[in-house]
């Protein structure tokens, strides 16, 4: 995703924990959560999955892309999974049953479609 994002010409911050590894390509941010969501707020878009993180930027209706896995929210053939994502006029969600089956082209899809 980051490599996509800088060939689109964007830069790409870093937000999360200082524990976690750092993404090639990426400016990592190491601060407190209310520090995070600060510099959140002055990107373009938040990618993200269901975090804190995401519930914030959401509540602010900043635009957001986030992951979810469906498996424990799908019942009986139903998908459920919209019932635990923010309410967000500028949200896009994906979902599938493993999170690891979301494709670069399925992110690349979502975020471009309608733009070019």
């Amino acid at each position: 995703i980051v490599d996509f994002l800088i060939e689109k010409g964007y830069s790409v911050i870093q937000l999360g924990h200082e524990s976690e590894p750092e993404l090639k390509g990426a400016t990592k941010f190491n601060g407190s959560f209310f520090e995070s969501v600060k510099e959140l707020l002055k990107t373009e878009l938040f990618i993200g999955f269901d975090s804190g993180l995401t519930r914030a930027a959401s509540g602010y209706k900043h635009p957001v892309l986030a992951m979810y896995c469906n498996d424990y929210y799908t019942v009986n053939g139903k998908n459920y999974i919209g019932n635990i994502q923010p309410v967000n006029p500028n949200a896009k969600y994906l979902d599938k049953k493993d999170i690891n089956s979301i494709s670069i082209e399925d992110i690349k899809e979502l975020l471009w479609e309608n733009s070019e």
